[in-house]
């Protein structure tokens, strides 16, 4: 038999053994705790950093019918001034006109312009405090062409005599090169007014043009800004700058992205910028996107027949 101080001796080492072994369990839950934590943190971190992921909802389809006067339909522009109002035009068939579209495809104002060689897209923004449509007659299949041209004219209100007449304004390209372009933007926050205009290649090139330099009677020299990489991304048809001057869509057949940047006042800023991919309808020969600069809205077309206006809203 044990005597008594033996057994106080096997009494209190077991109770050493017993509270070490307690410690030992609880530091280890509380490390795996850190780590479930640690990883759901780089699991936050991983999804709110995630630049690819969409922010807009699936598109939405406001009308599918044949509009003869837009067989080939180019560009379309959204009105600030004219509510929901959608202006558009042909390609090289435009006859010299823009339409003005209802949000059930009704032709709802018709305005001449010029007899321009290729328009290819068209975009509004605000100018000297008045909204200003700008046309881009640059398309250039060929690369041949000597000059293009943007036109700029006033908004006309809906209901109202037209009486404002389009300011043509040629230019070319400072690098000295031809280029096809189908994509224009406008923004006020640069240089008091600018345009933005991407060249349909696959190393897209940028250049503006600062509207108050622009002279009639001159020949305008288009600067060139930098070129905007995006990868797995097709020669962009269409473009859009937001009316707070934030950020850029541009689009090709198949895909719509959006670049954005911290300062409007430095728009050149947008060749740096990383891309989120924007759900993009099917719709064979995309050519038209503009964003509705009253509920941020993106609207897109394309050529063929019926027409199908899609509608993509933020989430």
């Amino acid at each position: 038999m044990l005597n008594f101080k033996k057994k106080k001796y096997l009494v209190t080492f077991s109770s050493i053994i017993i509270i070490l072994i307690v410690f030992a369990t609880l530091i280890n839950a509380k490390s795996n705790q850190n780590t479930d934590e640690s990883i759901d943190k780089e699991c936050d971190l991983e999804i709110s950093n995630n630049e690819n992921s969409s922010i807009y909802e699936e598109p939405l389809e406001l009308f599918d019918k044949v509009i003869s006067d837009l067989e080939e339909l180019s560009g379309i522009a959204t009105s600030k001034e004219n509510e929901d109002t959608i202006w558009a035009h042909n390609d090289s068939s435009s006859n010299g006109e823009i339409f003005a579209l209802d949000k059930e495809g009704n032709i709802t104002m018709r305005v001449e312009i010029n007899e321009f060689e290729d328009i290819e897209d068209m975009c509004i923004g605000n100018y000297n405090n008045k909204e200003y449509i700008f046309v881009g007659d640059f398309g250039d299949n060929s690369e041949e062409r000597e000059d293009c041209i943007i036109s700029m004219m006033e908004e006309p209100l809906l209901g109202e005599e037209i009486s404002n007449e389009s300011k043509d304004f040629t230019y070319v390209y400072s690098d000295g090169e031809a280029h096809n372009c189908e994509s224009i933007g406008y923004t006020q926050y640069v240089s008091d007014g600018t345009i933005y205009l991407f060249t349909k290649e696959k190393n897209i090139k940028v250049f503006k043009l600062i509207v108050s330099d622009l002279d009639e009677n001159e020949e305008n020299v288009a600067e060139y800004v930098g070129e905007l990489e995006i990868e797995d991304f097709k020669k962009p048809s269409a473009a859009d700058i937001s009316r707070d001057g934030t950020y850029l869509i541009i689009r090709d057949e198949k895909n719509i992205f959006k670049l954005s940047v911290d300062d409007p006042s430095n728009f050149d800023d947008i060749l740096t910028k990383d891309v989120i991919s924007i759900n993009c309808p099917e719709e064979p020969n995309g050519e038209a996107i503009t964003i509705d600069p009253n509920t941020k809205s993106l609207y897109t077309a394309s050529e063929e027949q019926p027409k199908v206006l899609y509608e993509i809203p933020l989430n």
